[in-house]
């Protein structure tokens, strides 16, 4: 395995999480987006809607000079009046979730994005019913040719821990152009179930986050795992892991983002290089333990 870990995937990073208040202030969004396309360490960007013409075409102008990969995440506006689910049974709600990820989409092809995410918002629980997986299936073929229709443009969503028994799985596969995400922040605590569930979305796994990172694991802020932050040997194992679902390697270029956030009176900056050390240091351990993880 190379030692520059830009020979065996694209490095991103989300900037809604590592610059939280940039869309508080006049002119923060490109001046924190600035920032970023500044750092070679970068080759990928993941954003999300920027209500203002004018602002999204500066930030599109800035990102097309960087030359840097484009993804977008699509989450539910926040002026929803209740959570939209493309697995509603009812279906004035369900058009209503997909006609608003169309629209994303449609932002999201106007910055040229090459990637969209689904925020597990917009699935609310569908899996864990029977009843809702037929319309949730025919949602995400939709979509799926949506973002198809607009060039390269890929979509992809992140599923539960279930997803391996259900049947979705094998309806992503048949559409092109669709597929799964992982963020490593939000897999089971314990590392030996993440060998049997990340196995299963091997085939359809697209795109990758990892959250907040230190060496030592610290709090992070994601409400709903109210857990500690990855630290350096978690990471590891989730690199073995996508060394062997071959998603990283010599010659691959998927994205890993970054997806680190400052907690109050923290600066971004050094929150981004923190998050980027800790990753180098689980890629060094990575490259000692080769004997032991030969796929890699």
């Amino acid at each position: 395995m190379k030692e520059d870990i830009h020979q065996c995937m694209k490095m991103g990073i989300v900037h809604r999480a590592a610059f939280p208040l940039a869309a508080s202030k006049r002119g923060g969004t490109i001046e924190s987006m600035m920032d970023i396309v500044r750092d070679p360490f970068f080759d990928a960007i993941e954003l999300t809607s920027i209500p203002d013409p004018a602002e999204r075409t500066e930030v599109t102008q800035l990102l097309l000079s960087s030359g840097m990969m484009v993804c977008y995440h699509a989450q539910p506006r926040p002026s929803a009046a209740k959570p939209l689910s493309i697995g509603s049974l009812i279906e004035r709600e369900r058009r209503s979730a997909i006609q608003e990820l169309k629209e994303a989409i449609d932002e999201a092809s106007e910055m040229h994005a090459e990637m969209v995410t689904i925020s597990d918002e917009f699935i609310s629980g569908a899996f864990l019913h029977k009843n809702t997986l037929p319309a949730l299936e025919q949602s995400l073929q939709e979509i799926g040719r949506y973002a198809a229709s607009k060039g390269a443009m890929k979509a992809a969503y992140e599923p539960p821990f279930t997803f391996s028994n259900e049947p979705p799985r094998e309806t992503i596969a048949k559409i092109p152009g669709t597929g799964v995400y992982i963020d490593v922040e939000h897999l089971p605590a314990h590392y030996e179930m993440n060998d049997r569930n990340m196995k299963h979305v091997k085939k359809q796994l697209i795109y990758s986050r990892i959250g907040n990172c230190s060496k030592d694991g610290r709090y992070q802020q994601h409400v709903a795992a109210r857990q500690q932050a990855v630290n350096t040997e978690q990471l590891m194992h989730f690199l073995r892991n996508l060394c062997k679902m071959d998603y990283i390697g010599e010659g691959k270029q998927k994205v890993l983002a970054l997806g680190v956030k400052p907690l109050a009176g923290e600066s971004p900056q050094a929150v981004i290089a923190g998050g980027k050390r800790t990753l180098l240091e689980a890629w060094r351990l990575l490259q000692r333990h080769s004997a032991i993880w030969p796929e890699c």
